[in-house]
């Protein structure tokens, strides 16, 4: 859903992908970094440190887009970059998750209902994009959206207990249906 706003990110971005590639930053140091701090998010989350877990979450967030952003500036775009931040999601949306329910912040079940549906939103578009699918932003929860109703509840949560255990819900939820919308549109662009 947010994808249609991906011109406007690249132009608010652009400033700070300009400062990077003066820093000499690739944007695969970009993606491991990203993944670092969403690591470091979660072990923030599973030690209840719930402002520096936003903090560090924000900041894992901003390079994700980031990367991107600068891989196109430098024409440094490849399959290897685009898979390499590919499996850094999974293993950011995986470890946040995972750091949130051992945090208590959300039980078990609804931590396993997020991650199955943040991994089927994601397997859903690359499965489709390997049987030559194309413009697949579809959905409701794609990872920019995900990321946000993480950073919505883990916000609220610093002032009222039990937000972040109702994002995780709407989360759930939104990356099933997310899932669904992906698996009608490919079954339509493939018969």
């Amino acid at each position: 859903m947010l994808s249609r706003l991906k011109n406007i990110a690249e132009k608010l971005l652009a400033p700070i992908a300009r400062a990077v590639l003066k820093a000499g930053l690739s944007p695969n140091v970009l993606t491991v970094l990203g993944l670092v701090l969403a690591a470091l998010a979660a072990l923030f989350y599973s030690l209840k440190g719930i402002l520096l877990a936003l903090i560090s979450l924000f900041v894992s967030g901003l390079l994700d887009a980031l990367d991107g952003t600068v891989a196109r500036m430098s024409q440094k775009s490849s399959a290897a970059g685009g898979f390499l931040d590919a499996v850094s999601d999974r293993y950011s949306d995986a470890f946040l998750i995972l750091g949130i329910v051992i945090g208590g912040y959300c039980d078990v079940l609804i931590g396993l209902l997020a991650l199955s549906g943040c991994m089927l939103v994601s397997y859903a578009r690359a499965r489709a994009e390997s049987l030559g699918v194309r413009e697949f932003g579809i959905g409701l929860a794609e990872r920019p959206e995900r990321l946000i109703i993480i950073m919505v509840g883990t916000a609220l949560e610093t002032v009222h207990a039990g937000s972040l255990y109702v994002s995780m819900i709407v989360l759930s939820i939104l990356a099933h249906i997310t899932a669904i919308q992906r698996t009608f549109y490919a079954l339509r662009c493939l018969k």
